[in-house]
């Protein structure tokens, strides 16, 4: 993140810690008290609707500091199409700040024909090729040819690539998480 203090941003995964509303919404409130200076562990033991409140109450006060300060905080959030709506149940999409504020703006990864029910404005993402992934991965314990199975299964999507050279540059092997 170029400006941490003026993004936040979650990535939706297929775990119940990365897809369930509570977590992004603990991860958003922790982001945004940061940002506001405001302890950030305040809300951490609180269930789903007393974070919801917060989470509003967070939102408002990033608003009123964006329109005072003129900066543009921007939320990040990666991995939509991992987001299973079943009937009935509220998910990370219902929690979305959709309506549009001055200098604020939400930021979102959509699958292609796959329109969301919101005002927005559509930028695609290229997605890297072949020789693009290899270099953006070259110098990690991957060989050329798990890079070129890489890239095929995630479609050369960026954040795919970003999150396996993330893991590998901690650490942890790639025969460990490309299973």
């Amino acid at each position: 993140k170029a400006f941490p203090q003026e993004s936040f941003s979650f990535f939706i995964g297929t775990t119940l810690d990365k897809s369930h509303p509570a977590a992004f919404l603990m991860e958003m409130c922790t982001q945004m008290a940061a940002a506001l200076g405001q302890p950030q562990d305040d809300h951490l033991w609180k269930d789903t609707e007393e974070l919801k409140t917060v989470f509003i109450a967070l939102q408002r006060k990033i608003s009123q500091e964006a329109k005072s300060s003129k900066k543009s905080y921007y939320f990040v959030i990666d991995g939509l199409e991992w987001i299973h709506h079943e009937s009935g149940q509220k998910s990370i999409l219902d929690l979305l700040p959709y309506e549009p504020k001055a200098h604020m703006y939400l930021l979102t990864s959509c699958e292609p024909g796959r329109v969301p029910t919101f005002k927005h404005e559509r930028l695609d993402i290229a997605p890297f090729g072949t020789s693009e992934a290899e270099f953006y991965l070259k110098g990690l314990a991957i060989e050329q040819d798990e890079i070129r199975t890489l890239r095929r299964h995630c479609n050369g999507v960026p954040g795919y690539l970003a999150a396996v050279r993330k893991l590998v540059s901690a650490g942890k092997k790639y025969s460990e998480i490309s299973q």
